[in-house]
């Protein structure tokens, strides 16, 4: 490992400084990718150090490292550890600290391999942060292999039989090797058994306290045959148990064997999750809404979807709040369920006693001061359908809805700003229209048509025989038939028909 930086001092907004203008040479001369970032991260850290800590820390040790292709920035503190973390990586969108919060978001965006391992977890009783960026390319197509023994022939041997096919990272003290890991987060651990400070199954037990790496592959290994480390290995859900001498050959397949099972399983979760999430976020809506009858179809090229359609009845009126949401699948899903638990918590609360351009000026407010919506962009359409056939619309951005009549198609001209656009003391505008039976109301995302852009010929045709079609063909007709561009085909397209019976 190269050490390029190393300081020790306590926390303080002139250590922040001093840091930032000590580094900034260093990571220019060696060209480091995303230097920028690593001086926007280091001094985040190190001003937040000096707030919300409780105990705040007294000393602090920031160091730049090169090793493996990899850059590290680590900081090291003494004080309370942050607040909620079970362990030292969580989602970006989870990551701040009690007590007020640390504003690590921003850096999550900004390094996505972002590492934290509190004190609590650690020999020295030190919190670890550590932030990574890859320098070759070799470093990012070749997996990590971490080899753990207290042996330093047999890692040189190991070493020399797997540096064709992989990256590795030898580490000699056992007692070390956690922090090892948590630094490196390598593809696969090979560790022996046998060693003085903290033996191969303490260790395996210890990392599978660790949330972030219970899937990680991890082959033992020993120069013991005896009956009891046998058993012992069985006992553990590990991947592969070796006995020493290692053959070239053999490691190689198990390795190999070891990381296509990870892959495959992983692959495996994932799809169940998408589906989980494509069934969670599906636009849907009642077929029977009193006097009006809907029906809703969505494309979602990608898992998950950032389209959403959110239906309330508060007992005289049906509410309906369709977004679209920037973005797409796995990208969008996590604003998607943020934005629906809003939602549908603001129409229990608020929707009998607001009207569509209050409401909708209420979610905008939410746009600005909530710390996931505030990352994102939306575009929003709340729809209020009375009794008497009065229908009220609020629009923020979304494409202007098209009222179907028995003569003519006309797209309502009511829009506004993007919620979190508008300013605290205005409101959006809302548009009423009283609906004839057979007449029909048609919205759509911008995965159709896009808000900015004319109606496209082919979808006026379509809309030009919809007067008195069923909501469910209009709706199919609409997605099923409408040309797909090669911008659309990665965008989500969802179609509501509400027509009146």
């Amino acid at each position: 490992m190269e050490i390029y930086f190393e300081m020790e001092a306590p926390p303080s907004l002139e250590l922040a400084r001093e840091v930032r203008s000590r580094l900034s040479p260093i990571l220019a001369d060696n060209q480091v990718p995303g230097a920028n970032d690593f001086l926007l991260a280091v001094s985040e850290l190190l001003v937040n150090l000096c707030h919300h800590p409780d105990p705040a820390p007294d000393r602090c040790w920031i160091t730049l490292t090169r090793e493996l292709g990899l850059w590290g920035l680590e900081i090291l503190d003494n004080g309370a550890p942050f607040n909620g973390f079970a362990s030292f990586h969580q989602p970006a969108e989870e990551l701040q600290a009690g007590e007020g919060g640390m504003g690590l978001r921003l850096i999550c965006q900004l390094f996505p391999d972002i590492s934290y391992c509190p004190g609590y977890q650690r020999l020295d009783h030190l919190n670890l942060i550590r932030l990574t960026r890859t320098d070759e390319e070799r470093a990012e197509t070749m997996p990590l292999i971490m080899v753990i023994d207290d042996d330093p022939v047999q890692l040189a041997l190991i070493q020399s039989f797997l540096a064709d096919s992989y990256r590795v990272k030898t580490v000699q003290d056992s007692s070390g090797a956690l922090e090892e890991i948590v630094r490196y987060k390598p593809a696969l651990v090979l560790c022996d058994i046998r060693m003085p400070e903290l033996d191969g199954f303490s260790l395996y037990d210890q990392l599978m306290r660790v949330a972030e790496f219970k899937t990680l592959p991890f082959i033992l290994m020993s120069g013991s045959k005896t009956p009891e480390h046998t058993v012992l290995a069985r006992q553990r859900p590990i991947d592969d148990f070796l006995t020493k001498p290692l053959s070239k050959a053999l490691l190689e397949s198990c390795i190999s064997r070891a990381l296509l099972r990870r892959a495959h399983l992983q692959t495996h979760y994932q799809q169940q999750l998408n589906t989980l999430l494509t069934l969670g976020l599906k636009p849907t809506v009642p077929d029977k809404m009193g006097e009006f009858e809907a029906a809703v179809r969505s494309r979602q090229p990608t898992p998950g979807g950032g389209d959403l359609l959110i239906h309330h009845w508060d007992g005289e009126n049906h509410l309906l709040i369709f977004a679209d949401l920037m973005g797409h699948g796995s990208e969008a899903h996590r604003y998607s369920y943020a934005l629906a638990g809003y939602l549908r918590g603001l129409c229990v609360g608020m929707a009998g006693k607001l009207t569509p351009a209050q409401l909708l000026s209420q979610i905008s407010v939410q746009f600005n001061s909530d710390e996931v919506l505030s990352t994102t962009l939306a575009t929003l359409m709340v729809i209020k359908l009375a009794a008497d056939g009065v229908v009220t619309l609020a629009n923020a951005g979304h494409p202007a809805p098209v009222h179907i009549s028995e003569t003519d198609q006309t797209a309502l001209d009511i829009n506004g700003p993007l919620p979190g656009m508008l300013t605290s003391s205005a409101l959006y505008q809302q548009h009423s229209l009283f609906m004839r039976a057979g007449e029909r109301l048609v919205c759509w995302s911008d995965g159709l048509n896009d808000a900015a852009e004319p109606i496209a010929p082919v979808l006026q045709t379509i809309l030009a025989q919809g007067y008195q079609q069923p909501p469910l063909r209009l709706c199919q007709t609409l997605i099923n038939r409408y040309p797909i561009t090669l911008t659309q085909e990665v965008d989500d397209a969802t179609v509501l028909v509400i027509a009146r019976g």
